[in-house]
């Protein structure tokens, strides 16, 4: 018939516990006493302030003071009967026997659930690093499974400077929103209770610090955020900080699943052939505009080409034109004038008979002017009307042509 001590066992989270192989260090041993902690939490009962289970029974009082602020009391044993007083009332015996139940019932779960922790324990490590603590008669009946991790921890769990920084590196690991909020609480909680175990455990501020920069820099809870920076610093404390955001969390979760799930509503009202056939057209219109982009860039490179041609053909045009109109101005500067008509020829005869200057010329009188320069255009006395100035024998601009001159003096 299974005992009290089995009981309890088969009611553990982990009825079973890893066995340390070998030596036992710092790891081996702190994954055997995580199970050996939730086993004694997993045991309901009213002792400290009610909400811890039994973990008294595994961590030192420095660690419970991290999780209580009701201290927790070893119950006493109570004895084997009720004590009254020598003139208790009746009211007053009855209360005796209620309370010594009570006790003794506190007492025996107590004591069992450490002797069922303390078999595990035994089971998962080598006799040879625990027998120092064992007597010779009684073995370990007198040495609580406290006691025996501690002994472990400090004869083989020693922390190197170095462990303790990656220790301190895993409790700034940065924290995903999108996982369970406890994946945080647990990240913060081994850190704690492994520097705890180290002896150089964080203070309240370092921990509500680290916890409040984890959770920041997700972006995923501003409002959560301001309202943990205004609270009064009596309130700030992990309990409230976990209370706070696993709040947080769960409506951050919220609108990340209400958000997907209109996504994959709207999605769900696309027709899968008509994306097909327009992701078809698409293609085709783009295949179709880049084919008529390419006919179009190499009809105006030809063009281009063209052009150019016909440019240089007529610069080359305009150059020998040019040329020539050179060679025409500085052979008319340079012409030789008819010779004067002899003295003593009547004055009219002479001049309708002289020859046609070439020199010289007046938009009004044409080439009909004096030998010597000085009637022309720029200073002729007698204009028609729209005469201009600028006319010469070179460009006459539309001017009289005819060999006599009118009202010349």
């Amino acid at each position: 018939m299974p005992s009290d001590i089995d009981n309890i066992v088969a009611t553990f989270p982990y009825p079973t516990v890893p066995t340390i192989e070998g030596l036992p260090t710092f790891s081996t041993i702190k994954a055997l006493h995580l199970k050996l902690n939730a086993n004694a939490a997993s045991v309901q009962s009213n002792l400290g302030d009610g909400n811890q289970g039994l973990i008294y029974l595994t961590v030192t009082d420095a660690v419970y003071a991290t999780l209580s602020d009701v201290p927790f009391i070893e119950p006493i044993n109570p004895g084997t009967a009720p004590i009254y007083g020598a003139r208790a009332s009746a009211a007053q015996i009855s209360q005796a026997r209620t309370d010594f139940i009570e006790n003794r019932k506190n007492f025996n779960q107590y004591n069992n659930t450490d002797k069922a922790l303390k078999q595990l324990l035994l089971s998962a490590v080598d006799d040879m690093f625990l027998k120092t603590l064992k007597n010779s008669i009684n073995g370990y009946s007198r040495v609580t499974t406290k006691q025996l991790i501690n002994h472990l921890y400090d004869r083989y769990g020693q922390l190197t400077p170095q462990d303790l920084k990656d220790n301190d590196d895993n409790l700034h690991q940065p924290y995903d929103a999108t996982s369970p909020i406890e994946n945080l609480f647990e990240q913060i909680d081994t850190a704690q209770d492994i520097a705890t175990t180290a002896g150089a455990p964080y203070n309240n501020t370092q921990i509500l610090n680290a916890a409040y920069n984890l959770v920041f820099n997700t972006n995923a809870f501003p409002d959560s955020c301001r309202e943990w920076r205004r609270l009064p610093q009596a309130q700030k404390t992990w309990t409230n900080f976990k209370l706070m955001f696993t709040e947080a969390h769960r409506d951050y979760m919220m609108l990340q699943s209400q958000g997907n799930h209109q996504f994959h509503a709207a999605n769900a009202t696309h027709d899968p052939q008509e994306d097909y056939t327009n992701t078809a057209e698409a293609l085709a219109n783009l295949a179709s505009a880049t084919a008529s982009d390419r006919s179009a860039i190499a009809n105006l490179t030809s063009t281009n080409e063209k052009l150019t041609a016909h440019i240089e053909r007529l610069s080359k045009q305009l150059s020998t034109a040019l040329q020539k109109l050179s060679t025409l101005e500085e052979a008319a500067k340079q012409q030789i004038c008819v010779p004067a008509i002899p003295a003593g020829t009547p004055t009219t005869q002479n001049r309708s008979r002289r020859q046609i200057q070439q020199k010289y010329y007046c938009w009004t009188h044409g080439f009909k002017v004096r030998a010597d320069g000085s009637h022309t255009s720029k200073t002729c006395t007698r204009r028609r009307p729209g005469h201009q100035e600028e006319a010469t024998a070179t460009n006459r601009m539309g001017g009289y042509e005819a060999g006599m001159i009118r009202n010349e003096e």
